[in-house]
């Protein structure tokens, strides 16, 4: 954008002024992600979360698997 001053309704072109904004390819790129992985963080821990359950589950299916292995040997099975 280039400006410059009025005197007396006149338009002063011998003092342009050149004035521009923008964004840094950091903050374009870096505000998204951070944005982003904030959101993703509660996603994360139901991550986190469901692999505990899937460990814990996978355990005790494999408990109670042994358990009626050992009682259906009792039984001659």
């Amino acid at each position: 954008m280039t400006v410059a001053p009025v005197k007396d309704g006149v338009v002063d072109y011998s003092q342009l002024t050149i004035a521009y904004a923008g964004a840094d390819k950091e903050s374009l790129y870096t505000k998204p992600v951070e944005k982003l992985n904030e959101q993703l963080k509660p996603l994360k821990q139901l991550k986190e979360e469901l692999a505990d359950f899937d460990r814990e589950f996978d355990k005790r299916i494999k408990q109670r698997i042994a358990d009626d292995q050992e009682l259906a040997g009792e039984f001659g099975i």
